[in-house]
């Protein structure tokens, strides 16, 4: 069986920098959930390792965990 796309986006990401915003309260959550979110990440890698196993193959995108 050959894998088959059913969906593809293509979007333009636009950013623009704000040096006046406080960004203290984003680190301090971060510093206090990044045990949680690296769980979050662990738990996702092992989901998508056994739907690739499920599948016949790889999928084209890198681990969540490389996202750390």
């Amino acid at each position: 069986m050959a894998l088959q796309t059913f969906v593809h986006e293509v979007v333009i990401n636009t950013y623009d920098r704000n040096s006046t915003y406080e960004i203290a309260a984003a680190d301090a959550c971060w510093t206090a959930t990044k045990g949680y979110w690296a769980a979050v990440r662990q738990a996702w890698d092992a989901a998508i390792a056994e739907v690739r196993t499920l599948i016949g193959g790889p999928a084209r995108t890198r681990p969540l965990a490389a996202l750390k």
